[in-house]
């Protein structure tokens, strides 16, 4: 290549639509299998073998490491190769040292993929990779050539329609800032091509027990609708609102949470220290 391009380039704007990237691509080719011609024989081979390995070494002899430095030209690995992303082929030049989150986010212009840590710990740059879930954040580029990358994008079906894990998320409120909500998704979906019906550990070991903590706030129906000040209890009940937990929608309390929290015997101050309590014990702060 005639300029180098540091991986953190930006050759898109960030709002660039990522199909209509796509359709600019030129359209992919694969190249002709180079077979080796059926005349060669073992010892046309073996010659071959021997007359280059002496030329090596004579020029590496008499240009002083020149060839040397030539053959570890050689192995560079080549900038401009072909991703399937999304279930489409991708013309990238992406070099040695190049991420799969940065070139999916800054060269192909699919940011769904998040970065986060950038060392393979939060999950927000979750990916696909033949079904597989992976931290594209410590995924080389190079080395996921011949293999099949889905981002949070390639979710939606043909007629643009959400994943149900994307529905679910969405019909549960499970977003809170969102940043991290497309490397929950894909984990989501990682595991449930592998168990279509997790149990609650299963998803446990999934996020990882180190960093999942559960915390059941056991506090009675009755109660919630005495606190409730703005009447949305209320409003549920007379069928205003569907899809209630508690209302309309059975509530299923965890079978082993890490933390119960009564709010009727003790204040939202005492429940808080507990909570602090609990992460202080298990090396989360200090």
């Amino acid at each position: 290549m005639e300029h180098y391009l540091p991986p953190d380039t930006r050759i898109v704007d960030a709002n660039l639509d990522y199909k209509t990237l796509a359709a600019q691509d030129p359209p992919w080719v694969p190249p002709p299998p180079q077979l080796r011609s059926p005349s060669a024989s073992r010892r046309d081979f073996i010659k071959g073998v021997i007359a280059a390995g002496t030329a090596v070494s004579a020029a590496s002899y008499a240009m002083g490491g020149r060839a040397a430095r030539a053959q570890g030209a050689a192995a560079t690995p080549e900038r401009l190769i072909s991703i399937a992303v999304n279930g489409q082929m991708r013309r990238i030049d992406a070099t040695a040292n190049e991420t799969l989150a940065m070139t999916l986010r800054y060269k192909l212009g699919l940011t769904g993929t998040k970065l986060g840590c950038d060392r393979g710990e939060c999950g927000a740059c979750t990916v696909m990779i033949d079904d597989v879930a992976h931290y594209s954040c410590s995924t080389l580029t190079h080395a996921v050539r011949g293999r099949a990358i889905v981002t949070i994008e390639g979710l939606e079906g043909p007629n643009g329609e959400l994943h149900p894990v994307q529905q679910a998320m969405i019909d549960e409120l499970g977003p809170q800032c969102g940043f991290c909500t497309p490397g929950q998704i894909m984990s989501a979906v990682g595991l449930l091509k592998t168990n279509p019906k997790p149990t609650r550990d299963e998803v446990r070991h999934m996020v990882g027990a180190e960093h999942f903590i559960e915390v059941f706030v056991d506090t009675p129906l009755e109660i919630c609708e005495q606190r409730d000040s703005k009447g949305v209890y209320a409003k549920a009940r007379r069928g205003e609102i569907t899809g209630f937990t508690g209302i309309d929608d059975p509530y299923e309390p965890p079978e082993a949470a890490s933390i119960v929290l009564d709010t009727v015997v003790f204040t939202p101050q005492q429940n808080a220290r507990r909570v602090l309590e609990y992460l202080e014990r298990q090396g989360f702060v200090r």
